[in-house]
């Protein structure tokens, strides 16, 4: 039996995937820790706060998933990925008015970056967009 094709991914598809999986990882820590603060903090609202983290750790999850689907070929993958991406936008602006200006810019810029790789045309055609 012969050894199954590789699919060799662009390096702008390799790069956008690597930021999903870290941003995925990054939730996932987040939400981790808004859990055992929720439950060993004093929070105003503990369902509130419950929620809050739960949502976290499923966004996490759901930009590593997405970005696994992206190496295996699912063109599908992208759309949701570069909406995820395009979502950041509005959560930088909101950091920045509520003045974490640094985290806020770091947001956006890599909202923007992440999701101009996803559409480039390298990561494009790997995909077989057209």
């Amino acid at each position: 039996m012969s050894e199954p094709e590789r699919r060799v991914l662009p390096a702008t598809l390799k790069i956008a995937v690597g930021l999903l999986w870290a941003q995925g990882v990054a939730l996932l820590a987040l939400g981790v820790w808004l859990v055992i603060a929720s439950f060993t903090g004093h929070p105003t609202d503990r369902a509130a706060s419950i929620t809050e983290a739960v949502v976290t750790v499923v966004l996490g999850l759901l930009l590593g998933a997405l970005g696994y689907l992206l190496v295996g070929g699912h063109a599908w993958a992208r759309g949701p990925a570069i909406v995820l991406q395009l979502m950041l936008l509005a959560i930088g602006y909101f950091m920045i008015s509520a003045g974490v200006v640094w985290a806020g810019v770091l947001v956006i810029v890599l909202g923007l970056v992440v999701a101009g790789l996803l559409i480039a045309p390298a990561s494009r055609e790997s995909l077989g967009i057209r």
